[in-house]
């Protein structure tokens, strides 16, 4: 015949319970609480390592260096494009650069036989820069020549680059199909360029 249980094992059974279900609810709320701070610890990781808002910067684009003042030589040049084919073209030689500053300076060309009678402004990037458009007017025999000359390049260092020197060139007069082979036309030239001192 199997035994009846007395009140003093009915009463530990019940303990044992109660202390099984309070286990039981603190490795619940133990486990919670892991999970409540690594869901707070992943965005301040990942949020650590970066800095990025939108994909903008908030950093100020300023030049490596700022190019030297004064007379720069152009080495042999390399026709980019010549739609032109003016034979009248002179030959671009240099510039002579002035008022560098980190945001631009000034340019003016010299061409051989004489150089161009205006100087142009030129922005100035991390190491890329642009130049404003400088026009000359000319005579070529009876056909009257408008050019307008740009140049846009990189600096390497504060004393070499390169530049590509872009001629816009339109021609009146009844001559001008043997001077040039289009009209209105562009040609884009590139050369390095020099610190000459």
């Amino acid at each position: 015949m199997g035994e009846t249980m007395g009140w003093n094992q009915v009463a530990n059974l019940d303990i044992a319970w109660d202390m099984a279900k309070t286990l039981s609810l603190m490795e619940l709320t133990m486990k919670s609480l892991w999970v409540w701070a690594l869901t707070g610890l992943v965005p301040a990781i990942f949020g650590c390592g970066s800095d990025i808002h939108d994909g903008e910067s908030d950093e100020v684009s300023v030049p490596d260096f700022v190019p030297m003042e004064g007379v720069w030589t152009f080495g042999s040049g390399s026709w980019v494009s010549d739609e032109c084919q003016a034979n009248f073209l002179s030959t671009p030689t240099g510039w002579q650069l002035l008022n560098a500053t980190t945001e631009g300076f000034d340019i003016s060309f010299e061409f051989v036989p004489q150089p161009l009678d205006d100087s142009s402004s030129c922005t100035l990037g991390v190491s890329e820069y642009e130049c404003g458009t400088v026009a000359q007017k000319s005579q070529y025999g009876s056909d009257s020549i408008v050019l307008e000359v740009t140049a846009e390049g990189i600096f390497s260092t504060d004393i070499v680059g390169v530049v590509e020197v872009t001629y816009d060139i339109e021609c009146s007069g009844k001559d001008c199909g043997g001077i040039m082979s289009a009209n209105p036309c562009t040609s884009v030239q590139s050369f390095d360029v020099f610190f000459d001192g």
